[in-house]
C-alpha cells in the first residue's frame, strides 16, 4: 500500500492527500467565430453550462478539468461583409466539450488565512479541449439545410477571476478563447460539398464562452495552508 501511494506521489503529485479540492459549475453564454454570420470576437448569441473539478496544487497553481454545454447561432443577416449577407445562409450548434487545464493565480490565493479576509485574485489558464459539435445548417435563400457532426479538438485559454468568499466558496468569472483544429466547427465544409463553395477555408474556427459561477473546497487543508 506505501509503495502504491509513492507512485501515485511521484506520478501525480496534485492528486495526493493534503490538497484542496473544489466542486463548481458555470453559467453564461457563448459564440462562435467563422465561415457564418457576424466575425465579432465576443457577441454572446448563445448559452451555456459547465461543471468543474479543480485541485489546488498550491497558493499560485492549480489543475482544473471541466465538462460543458451550449447552444451557439450564426447567421449571415447578422454578418457586417455584404458577401455574407448575400450568400444568407446559418448555422445552429450544440457544442459538448470537455477540457483539462493548468491555472495560474496572479496573486496567492489563500481564504484560510486568520481572521478571514476576501481575497480576489486574476488567474491565466490553458490546456486541451476536445469537443462535439452538432450542427444545423443551411441556406435561408434555398431553404436547404444538412446536419453535421464534427469531433475536434481546440486549444484553450482562459482568463477570469476568483473571490473567496468564505474558507471554503469561490465566486468565480471565467472568459474562454478556443482556437479549433478544424475549420468546420459549423458544418459549412459538409455543406459546401452539398452546394458550390461559397466560404473561406484560410483559417480555423473558434469559439468562446463566458460565465460566472460558484465552487466548493473540500478535503483536508495543506500544511502551507496550516501555518497560520
Amino acid at each position: 500500500m506505501r509503495s502504491i501511494r509513492l507512485l501515485i506521489f511521484l506520478l501525480f503529485p496534485f492528486l495526493t492527500f493534503g490538497q484542496v479540492h473544489e466542486w463548481g459549475f458555470l453559467s453564461g453564454g457563448g459564440n462562435y467565430v467563422g465561415d457564418i454570420g457576424d466575425d465579432t470576437y465576443y457577441n454572446p448569441d448563445g448559452w451555456r453550462v459547465s461543471g468543474f473539478y479543480r485541485v489546488n496544487i498550491n497558493e499560485w497553481y492549480a489543475v482544473r478539468v471541466e465538462l460543458g454545454y451550449g447552444k451557439m447561432f450564426a447567421a449571415d443577416y447578422n454578418a457586417g461583409n455584404l458577401g455574407r449577407r448575400l450568400r444568407n445562409w446559418q448555422s445552429k450548434m450544440e457544442v459538448l466539450d470537455g477540457s483539462f487545464l493548468f491555472e495560474y493565480n496572479f496573486a496567492p490565493l489563500n481564504p484560510y488565512k486568520r481572521p478571514l479576509k476576501l481575497i480576489i485574485t486574476p488567474y491565466l489558464a490553458a490546456g486541451i479541449n476536445v469537443f462535439r459539435s452538432v450542427s444545423h445548417i443551411g441556406s435561408n435563400t434555398t431553404g436547404a439545410f444538412i446536419d453535421n457532426y464534427e469531433h475536434s479538438l481546440a486549444i484553450p485559454l482562459h482568463f477570469g477571476l476568483k473571490f473567496s468568499v468564505t474558507r471554503r466558496m469561490k465566486i468565480n468569472w471565467d472568459f474562454g478563447l478556443n482556437y479549433c483544429l478544424t475549420d468546420d466547427f459549423e458544418g459549412s465544409r459538409f455543406f459546401d460539398s452539398q452546394e458550390k463553395p461559397l466560404t473561406n477555408r484560410l483559417s480555423n474556427d473558434w469559439y468562446m464562452t463566458s460565465g460566472i459561477g460558484i465552487s466548493y473546497g473540500f478535503g483536508e487543508l495543506p500544511c502551507y495552508l496550516n501555518v497560520f
